[in-house]
């Protein structure tokens, strides 16, 4: 099943769960654990997550139950893609995550950069690169990817600013 964008993480593992349940539960029948690594120790199942699932109180369900199921690797999501980032005026690390997340196509609550602060380019270099990475508690995502960050292009001088006098003297006649 393809992650739905339009989506929240829980919705997407929710809709999942029905898709290959048959099923029709909502968040409001079920919840949700922590997301945990998970390895086959025979090898045979490629699933890499494990999530227990638990049903809500005086939902009409009772108990709990473990689900294995494959989250996406960003650094696979990221092959062959250049993620990058050119800083603008209004540049923030909120609308450089929203523009890395577009740029590799997932659910944007379930990633973060690996900065605290907009990230600076070091004087006389071209850019710098930090990290997406899928958050700890990601139902969807994991691992992490490269991000090029570039600085704010140079911005143009109006040539109108340079040059106030219009009217240039002109050339003097060579001496004789």
């Amino acid at each position: 099943m393809q992650i739905n964008l339009e989506k929240g993480a829980a919705k997407n593992v929710i809709d999942l769960i029905n898709a290959t349940n048959g099923s029709a539960l909502t968040s409001a029948e079920i919840a949700l654990g922590q997301p945990a690594e998970w390895t086959d120790p025979e090898g045979i199942n490629t699933r890499n997550t494990s999530l227990t699932v638990t049903a809500v109180p005086d939902s009409g369900y009772a108990g709990t139950v473990e689900v294995r199921y494959r989250r996406l690797d960003l650094a696979s999501l990221a092959s062959g893609k250049t993620l990058s980032y050119t800083k603008g005026d209004t540049s923030t690390l909120q609308t450089l995550l929203e523009s890395v997340a577009t740029q590799l196509g997932v659910v944007e609550e379930a990633v973060k950069l690996d900065v605290d602060a907009m990230p600076v380019v070091p004087e006389g270099d071209e850019s710098v690169t930090i990290n997406i990475v899928s958050r700890t508690d990601s139902l969807l995502y994991v691992g992490m990817a490269p991000v090029t960050v570039y600085p704010m292009p140079p911005v143009d001088i109006n040539v109108n600013d340079e040059i106030t006098t219009q009217d240039l003297d002109g050339f003097d006649e060579p001496v004789a």
